[in-house]
């Protein structure tokens, strides 16, 4: 008999407790989210870094925080694709280029990478 994942909290249980239905559900509203940051980080907008910092840690930081007791059992390429949405964000938010390092990118936004804060 086959168990349909259940959802209790805005986090979706499934059998072997792997997550991997809640980590597929976190990248698809992370990577809407980021497309929302594509289009206000537009200079036309003329939102400061600030604001589209604020934007980004309401938007998507918060489904990733949210989150955060599930990390330890994601997989590695969830969470390397979770925090490649948070770098992409990062350069978005300050007009960087693609070849600018996770690194940089961190020392620049002030924001931690993700396994760093769940950490």
């Amino acid at each position: 008999m086959s168990v349909m994942p259940s959802n209790l909290l805005g986090i979706t249980l499934d059998e072997s407790l792997c997550f991997k239905k809640n980590a597929e559900k976190i990248k698809e509203k992370c990577v809407n989210r980021l497309n929302i940051i594509k289009i206000l980080s537009h200079k036309r907008w003329k939102l400061s870094k600030d604001t589209l910092t604020s934007l980004y840690c309401s938007l998507i930081g918060s489904v990733i925080e949210y989150s955060f007791f599930t990390i330890s059992e994601i997989s590695i390429s969830t969470l390397n694709f979770l925090q490649s949405i948070q770098n992409q964000a990062i350069r978005l938010i300050h007009n960087l280029d693609q070849q600018t390092s996770s690194h940089a990118l961190h020392t620049i936004s002030n924001l931690k990478p993700i396994n760093e804060r769940y950490n």
